[in-house]
């Protein structure tokens, strides 16, 4: 099966025609660049915009492109642990202790899964929701997301969350952030750093307001 064949007439004048295959764009998608959501490369933008907006690149504009996202997303991912697994509605269900707090949807993201001892998974791919702590219905990593089953104390990983996973956070249920660690593999080994260790409880509180919780019963 192929797309439709384009033709577009070019700056000179004249036409050309253009035609994918429904294969070669399923290609194009697996190897784009991770959490984009898209699997869109920084070339098939460039292409893209070329073909769209082709007065841009005639020499007339300096182009300042916003890529980060593509560039720090697959530096950095989110490990929570299961704390209980549970069928609903027919349907399996992985809670963790991470949630869209800290990850958004997963949706575009890859997953992997791991046992309690840090091996990868293994097993038939069996269709998982996974959910995390906070309580609302939008709590959700993933629908249907297809993974070896996970069991209590496996863990899931959530990749590609280097972009956004150090300043998203909400204290939605009284939920602390996370710390956040720094790994780098050398000649001499791994070395492990810490960037922000997790909050505590106390500090929760007092960020919370603690110190001025005579302000909620005193008359103002």
């Amino acid at each position: 099966m192929s797309w439709p064949r384009r033709s577009t007439r070019r700056p000179d004048g004249g036409r050309s025609t253009r035609s994918r295959s429904a294969a070669g764009s399923r290609r194009e998608r697996a190897r784009g660049t991770p959490g984009t959501g898209t699997g869109r490369t920084s070339r098939d933008t460039r292409r893209c915009s070329r073909f769209s907006v082709p007065g841009l690149f005639d020499g007339r504009y300096a182009l300042v492109t916003g890529f980060g996202r593509s560039l720090l997303a697959g530096h950095g991912f989110l490990l929570a642990r299961v704390e209980y697994v549970r069928a609903m509605g027919g349907r399996r269900l992985a809670v963790t202790h991470a949630g869209t707090r800290m990850a958004g949807h997963a949706c575009g993201r890859r997953l992997a899964a791991y046992d309690a001892q840090g091996r990868p998974k293994e097993g038939p791919a069996l269709a998982q929701d996974l959910a995390g702590p906070a309580q609302f219905d939008g709590e959700l990593l993933a629908s249907g997301a297809e993974l070896p089953e996970l069991e209590q104390g496996d863990w899931l990983a959530v990749l590609d969350t280097g972009a956004y996973g150090f300043a998203r956070h909400q204290a939605y249920d009284s939920l602390t952030r996370p710390g956040i660690h720094g790994f780098a593999a050398g000649a001499e080994g791994v070395r492990f750093a810490t960037v922000r260790a997790a909050q505590t409880l106390a500090e929760f509180v007092a960020e919370s307001g603690a110190a001025h919780t005579r302000a909620l019963t005193d008359d103002l």
